[in-house]
């Protein structure tokens, strides 16, 4: 893999609602393998519609997005199997327990389960949540939910990695082994956007 290979394309992109309110205009990026990207912008700027579009939830008005060279407007499957995605909000996966969130998530994205409990317990080690394995997320602290979260995003092998605020509530000393792991995510290849 080139360090300059285009993961994901994005061109001209519109997204116009049906009441007529112009969310993303004229959106054209291109995010290179290893690269870790930082999306900003006030509140009702267009943010989060463009996440849900490159993310294949959300059809655009107009302009076209690719990744790995598949259109992902044609195939949102494509999008689905290849991205890991880390929502800003909770999910509702409250009665599941910390290492169950993680192992699940890498199955579902076709992760065998021998390597998916394996990759579970690395994540555990490595955000420092082993005394949280078993806690169930309804009862864990914001902290350790935003953890838990993040590692269900990395639990399988994704080209890209959308990160919404990956970091909110997470406490200073977990937050370091948090970055140190994207960090780690970007040298190996993978194109994370924050």
């Amino acid at each position: 893999m080139q360090a300059s290979e285009t993961v994901l394309d994005i061109r001209n992109l519109e997204k116009r609602y049906r009441n007529g309110t112009l969310a993303n205009a004229g959106i054209s990026l291109q995010l290179v393998a290893g690269g870790i990207f930082g999306l900003l912008g006030p509140n009702g700027a267009g943010k989060t519609t463009l996440v849900r579009q490159v993310l294949g939830m959300l059809k655009p008005t107009a302009g076209s997005i690719t990744l790995d060279g598949v259109d992902i407007v044609a195939d949102p499957g494509h999008a689905r199997r290849n991205i890991g995605f880390l929502p800003q909000g909770q999910f509702d996966l409250q009665s599941l327990r910390v290492h169950e969130v993680i192992e699940y998530n890498a199955r579902l994205r076709g992760v065998e389960p021998a390597k998916a409990k394996a990759r579970a317990n690395e994540l555990i080690e490595r955000l420092d949540l082993v005394p949280f394995r078993t806690t169930g997320l309804h009862a864990a602290s914001g902290g350790v939910r935003r953890l838990a979260g993040f590692a269900a995003a990395i639990s399988a092998p994704a080209r890209l990695l959308v990160l919404d605020e990956p970091t909110n509530d997470v406490d200073p000393i977990r937050r370091q082994l948090l970055w140190n792991l994207i960090g780690e995510m970007g040298e190996a290849g993978a194109t994370v956007l924050l």
